[in-house]
């Protein structure tokens, strides 16, 4: 049997095994889809009043949905704040007109600047002390974000707004700080009320929806580099009678041999 054979018998077996794999894949999916079909037919029945295509609404949707609760689930890592008060304060921001990029880039600015100011250290240690803001609890241990937040936006209802307020939140939360005073100006009352507000729509996203979007994520990634191993796999067996086919073709005389 020559090479190229025993390469076609190698690719179709397999060939046979990933088909095989791919039907119980199949099964797993149905099965799956057994499983969720009255609730994504209800949802689709929605779109679809709303005059909207309704897979196509729904898809968007959820993929929306999974990536903002695994980016959040990455910024509860970052900022030690749990993902449903996170997505509650998310919602308060874009309320205010604050981007999802400077919600994200001032939380994380303000968790830095809690660390900083509790070592004395920093421009934002003195813009808490001025605002006599705690970073630190009775035991010493750092507080966290989102408490440290409700604390500058009951501070922020008592000071004026102009260039005074501006640079003590610059000093606070990095360049996103400007972004963020409508939502600080809310007091920690006004805080309160977009919480209440999004659970009530169920934006508030919680951890274990954030842990599984993750898993997703990284679920794709495998499967993204299960194939990008088997067509590796693929191309290092054929490449070398690619490049004998490519050499022979690229020749000359085979060019000069089809004229004939």
């Amino acid at each position: 049997m020559s090479d190229l054979a025993k390469l076609v018998v190698k690719l179709e077996a397999q060939s046979a095994q990933l088909t095989s794999e791919l039907q119980k894949a199949r099964q797993k999916i149905i099965d799956f889809d057994d499983g969720v079909s009255k609730a994504v037919k209800r949802i689709a029945a929605s779109f679809t009043a709303l005059g909207v295509g309704a897979a196509a609404g729904l898809a968007v949707m959820v993929k929306g949905s999974l990536e903002a609760a695994d980016n959040l689930g990455n910024l509860s890592e970052k900022t030690g704040v749990t993902v449903e008060s996170l997505s509650r304060l998310k919602y308060a921001f874009l309320q205010n007109d604050a981007s999802a990029e400077d919600f994200e880039g001032g939380m994380i600015k303000l968790s830095n600047s809690i660390a900083e100011a509790s070592r004395g250290t920093g421009s934002a240690a003195e813009a808490f002390k001025a605002l006599a803001v705690e970073v630190v609890d009775q035991n010493g241990a750092l507080r966290a974000s989102d408490a440290v937040f409700k604390d500058l936006a009951s501070a922020y209802v008592n000071l004026d707004d102009g260039a005074g307020k501006t640079a003590v939140t610059l000093d606070i939360f990095g360049r996103s700080g400007a972004a963020l005073i409508p939502v600080l100006n809310q007091g920690e009352t006004g805080l309160a009320r977009f919480a209440d507000q999004a659970d009530k729509l169920g934006v508030t996203m919680s951890s274990s929806l954030a842990a599984a979007a993750d898993q997703f994520d990284k679920n794709m990634k495998t499967l993204r580099a299960t194939f990008e191993g088997v067509a590796n796999s693929v191309a290092e067996q054929l490449a070398p009678r690619l490049v004998d086919l490519s050499g022979i073709v690229s020749d000359p005389a085979f060019a000069q041999g089809l004229k004939n």
